[in-house]
């Protein structure tokens, strides 16, 4: 796969076994195929590969509305959208087919990670900057719940060093490097935390 500029963060789809990566550029690449590439270069001989070289690119599809880098990705469970997110705190949605987008803006903070709902395909979470977990509605492109204030426990057992490394951020000042990923369990039905 041909890109010039550091990759900021990937996603995989499974139905299409295409791959997205986004750059600190903004832009995101998705080659569509992958997984068929893959089993073509391991069937690949060596005297083969300056020959074939140019029948194995894989098709690839630029897209860019973000204006600095890339933050998170995700693919839609059908295949046909691309999520993505990062500083701008605007989760974009991607019709990969016709490569139009939807917007939902002012999220409160940079977006640092998607995650789908098992069994409900039309919802996502995402995490953010401002320690806020969203629950959105992709189909009505809403916020339909906020979880504020997502941290371990300072005493945990599984974050031992957490009280040590907080400390040591704030006088440092690098504060947003020292919480792990946010984990919260959400029950769609009955749309409690």
């Amino acid at each position: 796969l041909h890109h010039t500029k550091p990759i900021t963060t990937m996603a995989f789809d499974v139905n299409d076994k295409a791959v997205a990566a986004g750059d600190s550029t903004g832009r995101i690449l998705t080659w569509h195929g992958f997984a068929q590439a893959v089993e073509f270069g391991k069937d690949l001989a060596v005297n083969d590969a300056l020959k074939t070289a140019e029948k194995s690119e894989i098709p690839c599809t630029t897209y860019h509305w973000h204006a600095r880098a890339v933050g998170c990705l995700l693919f839609s469970t059908d295949g046909s959208y691309l999520l993505s997110g990062g500083k701008e705190s605007v989760l974009v949605l991607w019709q990969l087919e016709s490569g139009k987008k939807s917007y939902l803006p002012r999220l409160g903070g940079e977006l640092i990670h998607m995650a789908r709902f098992p069994g409900d395909a039309s919802k996502i979470a995402t995490a953010h900057g401002d320690n806020a977990v969203r629950f959105i509605s992709l189909s009505s492109l809403t916020v339909e719940c906020v979880a504020r204030g997502i941290r371990p426990g300072v005493l945990h057992a599984r974050y031992p060093s957490y009280a040590r490394d907080t400390s040591d951020a704030i006088l440092s000042g690098r504060i947003t490097h020292t919480q792990p990923a946010p984990a919260v369990s959400y029950d769609p039905v009955s749309k409690t935390l």
